[in-house]
């Protein structure tokens, strides 16, 4: 079965402002290739997230099906041939990232506020992917740590519900405890699993969904 995964990451942040200079954090997420690529890059910040969230997106559609997989970026490689050598325009941009758990197809939409990439497991199955971004807290504000968590699963809840013709009421978002914390996002409708693999994520002023109905 596909798995979906997405991250965002909020450019002005006080987070990821000029992290392309960090050359520490660089070394300790890139692999040599993607180095030299960001070296290359005229954008560093954007392209060093744009990597780094391809990663994490990775992650987190692998590790559905490998549950003791652990996030380390430099065992996660972005294909280099995929590795965008423009950066005036992400709308179209797709790659591959080969991750200990297998191959996850990535594409991306970048903005002069945030890079958001969408992944799955199976290439034909991302193109059948739903996803989105939003500011819930409105255009300068980041959202509160405490309530981040809780504003993603409302944000996803709202959109999921015509998609499976549903109210919001009905649904529900869990994650079960696992032996690293608590697993993967998970959709109930009525108190049943619905059929749907989800992924969420937040940052900053974002909130950004994935979804992908199971056949």
């Amino acid at each position: 079965m596909p798995h979906v995964g997405n991250d965002i990451v909020d450019l002005r942040s006080l987070e990821a402002a000029g992290k392309g200079a960090d050359l520490p954090f660089v070394a300790r997420v890139l692999t040599a290739a993607e180095e030299e690529a960001l070296d290359r890059s005229g954008r560093r910040d954007l392209l060093l997230w744009l990597i780094w969230a391809a990663k994490e997106t990775a992650y987190k559609a692998v590790s559905k099906g490998e549950g003791g997989l652990s996030f380390i970026p430099r065992r996660f490689q972005m294909d280099p041939t995929g590795i965008p050598a423009d950066l005036s325009s992400l709308g179209n941009w797709q790659g591959l990232v080969r991750t200990p758990g297998g191959e996850v197809h990535v594409k991306a939409e970048a903005t002069d506020d945030y890079v958001h990439v969408v992944g799955c497991t199976s290439d034909e199955a991302l193109r059948r992917v739903t996803a989105f971004c939003a500011k819930p807290g409105g255009d300068e504000s980041e959202l509160p740590r405490a309530e981040e968590s809780r504003l993603v699963r409302g944000t996803a809840i709202e959109a999921l519900a015509p998609y499976l013709g549903a109210v919001p009421e009905d649904l529900e978002i869990r994650r079960s405890p696992c032996a690293k914390g608590l697993g993967p996002p998970l959709l109930y409708h009525k108190g049943k699993p619905a059929a749907v693999d989800l992924s969420l994520s937040h940052h900053g002023r974002f909130v950004a969904v994935a979804f992908l109905a199971i056949d």
